[in-house]
């Protein structure tokens, strides 16, 4: 795979790969369930502690912990799944 272009900047596949990553990864994050989804963005994305999100969201801080690690195996299993979709190549 090419990274960067003769000139040091980003060679164009390169970007069109990236897009289509982050297009995938936010697809699977809309398809998880809200209650799932929702935690996962406030720690990933916007880098809340899970004592802020249980505050935010006024659920136990176990609960924070067990949905956000449901929430990374449901949504790696949809990225799995797709990418097999995408390659032919078995799931």
């Amino acid at each position: 795979m090419l990274e960067t272009a003769p000139s040091g900047e980003e060679h164009p596949i390169a970007g069109i790969e990236r897009d289509e990553r982050a297009q995938l990864v936010h697809a699977g994050l809309r398809a998880l369930p809200p209650d799932l989804r929702t935690p996962l963005v406030l720690c990933d994305l916007q880098g809340r502690s899970y004592d802020e999100i249980a505050a935010a969201l006024g659920v136990p801080l176990g609960t924070v912990k067990s949905r956000i690690n449901r929430a990374r195996l449901e949504l790696a299993k949809r990225l799995m799944r797709r990418r097999a979709e995408l390659t032919g190549e078995p799931s």
